[in-house]
């Protein structure tokens, strides 16, 4: 039925199975809400290499950043593995790259370099000799260098060259993806084709018993039900006829196949697999918004956020980035926003912290501020210029405002 070895399976199961469908795209979609970075090793913007910026935006002159991270990502759901390839002009570096395409793992060839002790390599030119990239018109010899591997985090166990492939979430979920499409089947051929849904019998009776219909009789009466009865808003209801009929059902509920729970609990476990909440599948089971809002924020934090942090880690050493790194910021996703009555709340309690902190003597009022995340200097003038403590008393001096810090903190 389903074949998760090859490819073509794969890809099959991506178009007929709605479910893996539906949580790839939903995480794939996620990913695009975050806004690629250059930041420094404090976590600020950096304007260094812009050009890595530059070629995200507009990886290819097909694709927008969305586009392409949403179909690179997809390939690492599906396939396990995504190859990028960095276009570079001949004889030039990185950073005069042309473009970049992410490709499947069948579109790239791996050779490798003979007797070659991979341990003792630095680099991954040292093991791979060159990719073969196939494209529409042949191939192209590529160098390890131009060439981006990322695998998902479900890494090929097997030994040797495999451990340079990746392996597809799919494979583990072989029976439920299986269960899903044979019940999706099973509701389609009820539907399509409910067989006999009972028996018409003519009650007429002579001297002799029974009188049976001849054919022309059947096959007038199928046709007069199929051409004037029905649900349709142009068909009858309700036949009438001065025939002594008796109808006997032959259908039965299809709720007793238990089809849609059995696809529920298989999707329960595809959801698993893929570290997407269920909360956020389900319409009917009792979930609230705010256990959505939550489950929304549970897929950011625990899914999609670690997840990026990979490909930027990646990223940041494929593209020679040193001294500062790519990273993906979701600051902008509403789920993750706090309230302003939520961060004023946190302030407060931040504030009312280091406060006791400082009564005791145990951090000082430029601490104070530092850990407070306050400047520390406010229109040139140092905030506080001194501060002397004897015993449990504590003595501030300031010369910027005129006023208790403490009480300025708090006012």
């Amino acid at each position: 039925m389903v074949n998760l070895s090859s490819m073509g399976g794969l890809e099959d199961i991506y178009r007929r199975c709605s479910p893996i469908g539906m949580l790839i795209d939903r995480l794939s979609r996620a990913m695009t809400n975050g806004k690629w970075e250059i930041i420094d090793e404090k976590n600020n913007p950096s304007t260094e290499y812009g050009w890595v910026i530059d070629l995200l935006k507009k990886p290819n002159y097909q694709q927008t950043t969305k586009q392409f991270i949403t179909q690179f990502d997809t390939y690492i759901k599906l396939y396990g593995e995504v190859y990028l390839f960095l276009v570079v002009p001949v004889g030039m570096d990185k950073d005069k790259a042309a473009s970049i395409w992410a490709l499947r793992k069948n579109d790239v060839i791996i050779h490798y370099k003979e007797n070659v002790n991979e341990y003792t390599q630095t680099d991954i030119s040292g093991v791979i000799d060159h990719y073969q990239v196939t494209y529409s018109l042949g191939t192209i010899d590529v160098k390890p260098e131009h060439i981006c591997r990322i695998v998902d985090t479900r890494e090929d166990l097997g030994a040797g060259a495999s451990r340079y492939r990746g392996i597809s979430r799919l494979v583990s979920l072989e029976y439920e993806i299986k269960n899903v499409m044979q019940a999706q089947e099973a509701v389609y051929a009820l539907n399509l084709d409910r067989g006999a849904m009972g028996i018409l019998t003519n009650e007429a009776k002579d001297t002799t018993g029974r009188i049976p219909l001849t054919d022309e009789e059947k096959r007038d009466l199928h046709n007069e039900y199929r051409s004037k009865y029905g649900i349709g808003n142009n068909k009858y209801k309700i036949m009438l006829t001065s025939a002594s009929m008796k109808w006997q059902s032959m259908s039965f509920n299809i709720k007793d196949l238990m089809l849609f729970e059995g696809i529920e609990q298989n999707l329960k476990q595809m959801a698993n697999t893929y570290n997407y909440p269920f909360e956020l599948l389900a319409s009917n089971f009792g979930t609230t918004f705010a256990n959505k809002n939550e489950a929304k924020k549970f897929l950011y934090q625990d899914n999609i956020i670690p997840t990026a942090d990979i490909y930027a880690e990646i990223l940041t050493a494929f593209f020679g980035i040193t001294g500062v790194r790519l990273n993906v910021n979701f600051d902008s996703v509403e789920c993750l926003q706090e309230s302003d009555k939520e961060k004023g709340e946190a302030i407060r309690a931040k504030a009312q912290a280091y406060h006791v902190l400082f009564q005791n003597g145990a951090i000082t009022m430029e601490e104070y501020r530092k850990y407070m995340g306050l400047p520390q200097e406010i229109e040139g003038d140092t905030y506080v210029s001194e501060t002397t403590r004897t015993d449990n008393s504590i003595r501030i001096t300031d010369t910027g405002t005129g006023m208790n810090p403490v009480d300025a903190l708090q006012s």
